[in-house]
């Protein structure tokens, strides 16, 4: 995050093919049994082709939480939630999943948050400057790091 590009991207290699990682990580309804800094993650609607979710995580001591429509398409494979509650709301965000051409058993899994899409100048300043920083990407690298140890010890 910073220079011109307002988005925050934060990624990591995983031995595991694509497929794989994208099973593992698109039933959100499963993550806070598989992530230990998530608090809780509830289905409000599961639609045919998206669900809400009311997800609640811990950023140290700190409790934060968000409402997220979530859209997985296996056949890219990206999953996107679009924040429509909390201090996020109106952020959107990409998770991909790109096989590394070197080895296709290994994959480069990038969770892109797109603070662009935030409206209001005052919070979305906030959100690039202080709050992705302290908290999204914290948050960003644990999920990725705990789905890294899943995927690569099954």
């Amino acid at each position: 995050m910073g220079g011109n590009d307002p988005d925050l991207r934060t990624s990591i290699v995983i031995a595991a093919a694509a497929p794989r990682i994208f099973d593992l990580v698109a039933p959100v309804e499963n993550w806070a049994t598989l992530l230990p800094h998530y608090r809780k993650v509830t289905i409000v609607r599961d639609g045919t082709d998206d669900k809400l979710a009311n997800m609640a995580a811990w950023r140290g001591w700190i409790p934060v939480s968000w409402q997220s429509i979530v859209t997985a398409e296996p056949a890219r494979p990206t999953i996107t939630f679009t924040h429509t509650a909390g201090f996020t709301r109106g952020m959107t965000v990409d998770w991909r999943f790109e096989p590394l051409s070197i080895n296709p058993d290994q994959t480069r899994v990038t969770i892109v948050h797109h603070t662009a899409t935030i409206p209001g100048r005052f919070r979305r300043w906030t959100i690039q400057l202080f709050v992705g920083q302290l908290f999204i990407d914290p948050i960003a690298r644990k999920t990725l790091a705990r789905f890294k140890e899943l995927a690569e010890s099954t």
